[in-house]
């Protein structure tokens, strides 16, 4: 599905095949960080005490679990890769909480 999404990638004479399958590897890594807004399962209270709060070792916790994602799903086992896709997420997602907050939003 990927590959029909994204068939230019893969049509593109000049491009060596490493270079091909690393764009596939960034997007993949995308898509599945973006994953991590439709989860919202019930956990245990016991738990949720250790991502769910504003404290540091909360957010830690919270995109470490994201980082986790990543790295199973698009990120493919590779941690580098993970690790960036990851601080792309945690950049985006901290700018909107802050400008939310600043305009008031909650």
């Amino acid at each position: 599905m990927i590959q029909k999404l994204f068939g230019f990638v893969f049509r593109i004479p000049t491009m060596k095949t490493k270079q091909k399958q690393m764009i596939l590897r960034v997007v993949t890594a995308i898509f599945t960080g973006i994953g991590i807004y439709g989860v919202g399962i019930q956990t245990p209270k016991k738990l949720e005490k250790l991502w769910k709060g504003e404290q540091w070792y909360n957010k830690l916790m919270q995109y470490f679990l994201v980082f986790v994602l990543i790295m199973q799903g698009g990120g493919e086992m590779s941690i580098w890769l993970s690790v960036i896709i990851t601080l792309l997420f945690v950049l985006i997602n901290e700018s909107m909480l802050a400008a939310e907050k600043a305009e008031g939003v909650e």
